[in-house]
């Protein structure tokens, strides 16, 4: 069985959230404004078994938009 990730990176105009119709309170902004666990990616990261993807929306306006930038140079490139 294939699954796959979507992850709704647009935090201007965030829409993954309303194809879904999952919350956007928690997402990409969450996992980026903080030190995030493996729990906190499980909880963000939400699974349509309908589809099998696995969407990510881009969750609320940062608190401090410019420490997203700081902690998304640290995470390993792919």
């Amino acid at each position: 069985m294939q699954r796959s990730r979507i992850v709704d990176a647009d935090m201007r105009r965030p829409r993954l959230h309303s194809v879904f119709n999952i919350p956007n309170g928690e997402g990409l902004s969450t996992l980026l404004s903080s030190e995030s666990t493996d729990s906190d990616i499980t909880r963000v990261v939400k699974t349509d078994d309908g589809t099998k993807i696995h969407p990510a929306t881009s969750g609320s306006d940062p608190a401090e938009p410019g420490g997203i930038n700081t902690r998304w140079s640290k995470w390993p490139h792919c």
